[in-house]
């Protein structure tokens, strides 16, 4: 008997004809004798509804009043689907984030779980309930509502899975794997039948929507063995650990972030910049963004910086001391990301094509460049052209359960 832990994504439980879908695979799944710890996100796109109708009343809402408001997405989604698996007699309990024991900082928009008490999971477990959590969500040590950011319930999961020692995570979406790029902007892309942890932090780290960047942390921290795939068949997927390797290649996959802010500042000293910068983002109630890298260019500061379309959108209206200028990153996630010969095919694949880099960052793991906005796509599309092909054939999901 197996504990595992699965989060189904809000496209896979947008309609309720989807909710009973999923309802039948978890009762599939608990039939087999394994007990099951399910984590949701809300409904299809009921968080950016969620959003306009907040930003309809005021143009800077409280970031507390906003995380209420964004907790009933998930609470709703769970309530249905615990709904769904009781009326096809499989016991189920739904479970709002503090019920669940997440409790969190008070970083309202951007919380992080500082502790889990397990409990009332551990109770709900040995009654034989499946136990429907939603995600996303939490609870201050005073009693406020608080949200995991952008992708929480990927982060709600892990942390569950860690805390109860779960035998797998199983992220379970509309996408059948991770792939070498976006399939929207590259057709050819290819799944990914397994990867490392430091390879999907790096991919998440530089745009990869597939999961929260902090999810894969937890992952790697716990050594929780974690597989992505689709939510609506066994088919295949990519499977995530420290022992399983995808065949030799020198580039893996293609990430971007379609929106980079290149603030330029009037500060001379890192320091000065990040609490110049913080200070301007307190006064209109912004969290603060991923901040992914800084330099000094002509004696002042500047930083580069992305994150949510609500917060990006909000620091545009910077206006004391402050430039904005709108870029795209594209990420090569690779091996051997410091020879000179892996960067020279990532530099002349994009300029001899027209694509002028504006800045190139090497870490251990890639090689990104920024630049123009509107060469993002051209750029994606370009550097996977240097993808080995075809890559091996993806997991199937029984290879995890040996």
């Amino acid at each position: 008997m197996a504990l595992i832990v699965q989060k189904f994504g809000g496209a896979t439980v947008e309609t309720t004809a989807k909710l009973a879908k999923v309802a039948s695979r978890i009762k599939e799944q608990k039939e087999k004798g394994d007990n099951l710890i399910i984590v949701l996100s809300a409904m299809g796109k009921t968080t950016d509804k969620l959003l306009e109708l907040a930003h309809e009343l005021s143009d800077e809402p409280p970031l507390r009043e906003m995380d209420t408001l964004l907790n009933t997405g998930e609470m709703v989604s769970m309530a249905l689907l615990s709904i769904a698996l009781n009326s096809k007699n499989c016991p189920a309990i739904g479970l709002c984030g503090h019920q669940a024991g997440i409790q969190t900082d008070q970083f309202f928009s951007n919380a992080s779980i500082a502790k889990i008490n397990t409990e009332k999971i551990h109770d709900a477990l040995n009654r034989d309930q499946v136990v429907v959590v939603a995600g996303f969500q939490g609870q201050t040590t005073n009693g406020d509502l608080t949200t995991l950011g952008r992708g929480g319930s990927d982060t709600t999961a892990l942390a569950l899975a860690a805390s109860l020692r779960a035998d797998r995570c199983e992220i379970l979406k509309d996408v059948p794997a991770v792939f070498s790029a976006d399939p929207r902007i590259v057709k050819d892309a290819q799944p990914l039948p397994s990867l490392r942890y430091d390879q999907l932090l790096d991919m998440t780290y530089w745009g990869a929507k597939v999961l929260q960047y902090r999810s894969v942390e937890i992952a790697e921290h716990f050594q929780i063995p974690l597989y992505v795939g689709p939510a609506h068949s066994n088919e295949y997927g990519t499977l995530i650990t420290e022992k399983h390797m995808i065949e030799d290649s020198e580039i893996l996959s293609l990430n971007s972030h379609e929106t980079i802010l290149q603030i330029s500042t009037q500060q001379t000293s890192l320091n000065d910049a990040i609490q110049w910068f913080k200070k301007e983002l307190d006064q209109r109630k912004t969290p603060f963004p991923q901040l992914l890298h800084s330099e000094l260019i002509g004696g002042s500061i500047v930083l580069f910086v992305t994150g949510p379309k609500e917060i990006t959108d909000s620091i545009h209206s910077i206006s004391s001391g402050g430039i904005v200028r709108e870029l795209s990153s594209v990420t090569a996630t690779c091996r051997g990301s410091t020879r000179p010969e892996t960067m020279e095919k990532v530099i002349t694949a994009l300029e001899t094509h027209g694509v002028k880099i504006v800045n190139l960052l090497v870490s251990a793991m890639s090689v990104t460049v920024f630049i123009e906005k509107t060469l993002r796509v051209s750029a994606v599309q370009l550097l996977h052209k240097l993808i080995p092909v075809p890559l091996m054939r993806p997991q199937l999901l029984a290879d995890i359960k040996k």
